[in-house]
């Protein structure tokens, strides 16, 4: 129960900082960068030329380099994994990637949804931590993915073991929130 505290304790001195140093009408770019965190959470480029309305939902899969791009030399692509291409983690962002995590063919879950200015957009997370935590955090973005789209974006592959019959998004979300729970419990109780 300590970490939920000291969790909520981070996350608001963060956003108290945030708060103090935004300029007030005036837009600021600013890219995603998460040194010690264990996932980096970024729209995914391209996603509107590699895909379709039949690829439209949640995915599990990897993210690796591309240095024979003829593009890009830089270029980090995202599979799924049956091994469609999906797209790209977007170009301004490759430097902060890199510098997030050097190692390869890292596990990640996204989604792909029809999009407000494009045919199709999508948003990846890719996990850098050991197998229980990409484990939870992957289960985290699936309740995600659940409670905001519904129970059709849950990735294919993704599996539960489990004796209940989960059809709707209420049995969904209630048992991952206890699933969640007790992991959390499993992996960070002193």
């Amino acid at each position: 129960m300590w970490y939920i505290i000291i969790a909520v304790i981070v996350v608001l001195y963060f956003v108290g900082k945030s708060a103090q140093k935004q300029t007030p009408k005036k837009e600021i770019s600013v890219s995603v960068k998460v040194s010690t965190n264990p996932d980096y959470l970024c729209k995914i480029a391209g996603v509107q030329y590699r895909n379709d309305v039949q690829d439209i939902g949640g995915f599990l899969g990897y993210v690796r380099s591309e240095p024979t791009n003829p593009h890009d030399k830089n270029a980090i692509a995202i599979y799924r994994n049956d091994g469609k291409h999906v797209g790209y983690i977007p170009k301004d962002e490759t430097k902060d990637f890199r510098e997030w995590s050097a190692k390869e063919n890292l596990p990640c879950v996204g989604f792909i949804k029809d999009g407000d200015e494009v045919a199709l957009y999508g948003k990846v997370k890719v996990i850098d931590a050991d197998a229980d935590e990409t484990e939870l955090e992957v289960i985290k973005f699936v309740k995600w993915l659940v409670s905001n789209f519904g129970v059709k974006f849950i990735p294919v592959g993704f599996n539960v073991d489990t004796d209940k019959t989960l059809r709707t998004k209420k049995d969904w979300l209630a048992f991952l929130t206890e699933y969640i729970d007790e992991k959390e419990n499993e992996l960070y109780e002193e």
